[in-house]
Order: structure tokens, then sequence, then C-alpha cells
């Protein structure tokens, strides 16, 4: 398929407003597509170049996008700075500039790059590290533009930047795969699950259909799966939710989550935002290889520091994030922060394979039976409102976060935020919430975006929920303005619209309506609580979440 055949698809979707319609388009672009082709567009579709388990990343910011976009049209940085501030986004600069036809092809018609000529491409930015391997991402996405028409370029620079803003997510081409080639929804949602790619599943569902779909499974240390998430909720609604006469209450952990794959005498870790981080977790790879004798498993967890190897008094999880992605000094970081798993959950066992239907409660025996208790979670059953609010107490006595309360007849949902699972935290509501946009600070705070706009979900869409500068310490400005900077899409002034990349932690009063936000809502007294560096973007909380805690409050 021709790059131009996706940006015409991609554009239509752009300016139809019905979601039939626009899974209609994507419908017929599947069925236009080459094999090779359909393995990719899914993905291009929701502004994802890899599977979302894939390591390869372009790591192409919006800084060094400008410096791509002032090479290829010869406009000087400083007036693409100057411009930016009267577009939406990156890519609407070649709304208003063209490509420099002394290097690039003439701007009339479309060009001949393909869709897989741009997946290479892709591929050699995201291999592309050390000395001088940012002129060179730089040079290989140049490369691309030179060959573009001017729409052709205003979409392949949403897609390097990883929002193509055309309202397209999962669920679109989820049944958009579902349509095109007659297999039913829940086959295919099931297929999303175990293989974390939509191109893989669009082009086994055209090349073996249903039988194709059905035969799909996982992947045990090589791919993983989504997490399960909870929601928030109070011990009162905690009982009311579930309604059980019983529930499970579990220690929340404040460190990161992790699923441990093992498959015979390898080992594999990987965070919620499918990351592997293996290499960089020797003492919990040990922890797996000594407490867990089944040959093939894959259990759901949580990391936490301790301050020493006794593990009785757990760390922060500012502290704790340190051991993730750590490349250089990892037996120094595995003394400095002594770290340990506990397990909650079993998601596949080598004997009866997949465990996702099975009840939280038949898991969780599972789980018991298979696992030294050295390295499970603290479990108990509650039977009444006291027994959870007792938990909580304990769980803070111990140093940890709060409680999870899991209804026993719980199937496991990847990716899901139900009823079915809920977090309990002692100090007030928290969103995880995405930055948007910031203002720089005065006085000594002038260097820093020392005050972050804040996105939710509204569907496909990020919408704007409110700002907050409270709870950011000199440190976390040091840290996080850097990453922000690489991100800034649009300045004016001291005000930055940021490439949504960054989730972090925010805790509240109250939600209130407000005309104010395009979300309609409002946060009353939000306060900074961490970077969570482990979550991507589609981790966020939601509108809908936001109306949830509105009525509760």
């Amino acid at each position: 398929m021709k790059f131009s055949k996706f940006v015409d698809v991609a554009d239509k979707i752009n300016n139809e407003s019905k979601s039939t319609k626009k899974r209609e388009y994507i419908c017929d672009a599947f069925s236009d597509a080459n094999q090779e082709s359909l393995e990719i567009i899914p993905r291009f579709f929701q502004g994802e170049i890899f599977a979302k388990h894939d390591e390869r990343k372009t790591r192409v910011s919006t800084s060094l996008m400008r410096k791509a976009i002032s090479e290829s049209t010869g406009v000087k940085e400083d007036e693409l700075k100057s411009t930016i501030k009267s577009v939406s986004d990156m890519g609407e600069l070649f709304d208003k500039y063209e490509i420099d036809s002394d290097s690039g092809q003439q701007r009339l018609g479309s060009s001949l790059l393909s869709i897989t000529e741009i997946f290479d491409v892709f591929s050699l930015v995201a291999e592309t590290s050390g000395t001088g391997s940012q002129q060179t991402k730089i040079n290989y996405v140049v490369s691309l533009l030179l060959k573009c028409s001017s729409i052709e370029a205003k979409y392949l620079t949403r897609l390097v930047l990883g929002n193509m803003s055309i309202g397209v997510g999962s669920g679109t081409i989820r049944k958009a795969i579902s349509d095109t080639y007659n297999v039913p929804e829940d086959d295919i949602e099931r297929a999303l699950m175990l293989t974390n790619d939509s191109g893989k599943v669009a082009k086994i569902a055209s090349n073996e259909g249903q039988k194709g779909i059905d035969n799909i499974e996982l992947s045990v240390c090589e791919i993983p799966l989504l997490s399960m998430k909870a929601s928030k909720g109070t011990p009162l609604n905690a009982m009311n939710e579930m309604d059980s006469d019983m529930v499970y209450g579990e220690y929340k952990y404040d460190g990161f989550r992790i699923q441990a794959h093992k498959k015979g005498d390898v080992v594999k870790l990987y965070t919620r935002n499918l990351m592997d981080v293996t290499s960089s977790l020797p003492d919990i790879v040990k922890f797996v290889e000594e407490n867990i004798d089944l040959h093939t498993v894959v259990l759901d967890g949580e990391v936490v520091g301790y301050e020493s190897k006794s593990y009785e008094n757990p760390q922060t999880y500012q502290i704790t994030q340190k051991r993730i992605r750590r490349k250089h000094n990892i037996e120094e970081m595995v003394d400095e922060i002594p770290a340990k798993p506990h397990f909650f959950d079993v998601l596949y066992n080598g004997e009866l394979g997949l465990q996702l239907d099975e009840t939280f409660e038949t898991r969780r025996q599972m789980l018991n039976n298979m696992c030294d208790s050295n390295i499970l979670s603290k479990c108990v059953k509650c039977h009444e409102i006291s027994d959870i609010q007792e938990l909580m107490t304990k769980a803070d006595e111990d140093g940890h976060e709060g409680a999870m309360i899991k209804n026993p007849d719980s199937n496991y949902e990847p990716s899901s935020r139900g009823k079915k699972w809920l977090k309990l935290k002692p100090e007030g509501e928290t969103i995880d919430a995405i930055i948007i946009g910031g203002t720089y600070g005065d006085g000594r705070n002038s260097e820093y975006i020392s005050s972050l706009q804040l996105g939710i979900w509204d569907t496909d869409e990020i919408v704007h929920v409110g700002d907050v500068g409270t709870g950011l310490t000199d440190e976390m400005l040091e840290t996080l303005t850097p990453i922000l900077e690489d991100e800034i899409i649009q300045q004016d002034g001291k005000s930055v619209k940021i490439n949504p990349t960054e989730v972090i932690e925010v805790r509240f009063e109250e939600v209130q309506p407000s005309p104010e936000y395009d979300s309609g809502y409002g946060l009353r007294f939000p306060r900074f609580i961490n970077l969570r560096d482990t979550k991507d973007i589609d981790d966020a909380d939601s509108v809908e979440r936001l109306e949830n805690i509105a009525e509760s409050l």
C-alpha cells in the first residue's frame, strides 16, 4: 500500500464525526492493503509504529521533529516556534510551509512512498543510538519528509510523535478487524489481549479467519499481557460494589507492577507498560527461580523496595522506581535498594493453560499452592466493613499504601478498569493524569515548568481537567522540566503545549463541575504526588472515572 493511500483514509477519518463511518473507512483500507501493509496500518491509524510489547521505540521528541521540519522546509527553527503558536499540532505546520523544492520532490500530487518503506525507516530510527544518534534520527526523518507531499508530511509528523489526532483508538480498530473479516468482536478482543499487536491480529484474521484467531495462544517469555486495573473506592462501597458476603482483601503496595514469566530455566520480567526489565532486576529473577517449581507460569504482582534485606520497612515508590530500567551498576543498586516481589495472581499455569476466565478465588488458591508464601501478597477474607478497615490499619502500620479489595468471583480482564477490583487509600482521592501543557514559573522557578496542565481520557480524546503546581519539589522540577521541554509543541510566552507522553499521580479533595475545562470537571486543591514513569498514557484515568468520583463525594 502506498503511504498516500493511507493518508487519504486518515484524512477522511479526521474529517468524519460518525464512528461508524470512520470504521467503514478503516475496513476499506484493510481490504485494500497487501499482507505486508496490513500488519502495519492498524497500528499506524492509532499513532503506534511498533506493537505495544515491542522494545523498539523511535524516541523522536518534538524538539528533534522541529529540527527535521526545519531542515526539510528550509524554515528557521525560531520561525517554526513562532508559527506553532497558531496551529493545533506540529503536523499542521505543513499546511503553512512546503518541503524545500531544491532537495525534495515537487509538492504536486502524492509521493511514491510505501507503508513498508516508512516502517523500515522508522525501524532504523529506533535502532539508532550512541554518539551522534540524534542527528542521525533527524536525517532519517528528513529523508522521508523530502519524499512527501504536504498532507503526507502532516500525517508523517503526527505518526512520528505518536498522536494521529483522528479519533481512532483500540476499540475502533478492534471493531474494524471484526467487521472486515467476519470474526466475532469478543474473539478479536481475546486475540488482541494475547498478542498486544493489532497488526498481527488483522493479518491472521485476513489469512486464516476464525480458525486462525481461535488458535492464538499466549507466548510465555515473549509477549506479556496488559495488566488488569483497579478502580478506586472506600470500605463502604467496596462491600456494596462486590455484591458478595465475602471479599478478598490484600495489601496495596507502593511499588511498581511486575509480570513474571517463567518457562523452564528462563525468567522474564515485564512492567505494566510491557517493558522487559529482566536485566535490571536480578534479585527478583532469583526470587522467582527459588520459590516457584512449576515449569511454565505467568504471575502478576508488585515489586517493593525495602530499607534492608530483612524486607520489613518498605521504601516509597520514588525510591523503588530507581530499580526500573537500570543499565549500569545493577548489583550496587540491588544492595542499595533491596527489592522483593509480592505476587497476587496467576495468569497462566503451564499444566492448565490460560487462567484468565477462572475466578479470583480459584486463581488465588492456585497461587498459594504453587508459590512459597515468602513472595505472595498479604491476603485475607473480609466479611464486614470492619474487616477492611482493620486490613487498612495493618497495612498502614506495616508501611504500605492501602488495601486492594477483590471480588472472589472476578475473572482477570487485561487492561480493564472495572468494579471487580477496588483500591483503597487512606488519604483522599487520586487520579493518574497526562501532562498536556504547562507554564514556566517566576523568580527562582523561571527556568522550570512549574505548573502542569492535566489531561484525562474522554473515549479516544484527551481533555483538560485542570492544572497542578502544588507538591512539585525542586528535585522533581529539575527532573521533569527537561523531559517536558523535549516534547513542547507550542509556546506562547511562559505557556507551553506538550506532546502527551508523561503520566503523573495527582491527589485532590473533590471533583467539581467546571465549564472552564473541556472535560466538564475541575479538581479542588490538586496536589502532585508522583511521576508514574512505568505507566503509559493509555493507563491514565477518564472522564467516566471523574463522574463516578463526583457522584460518590
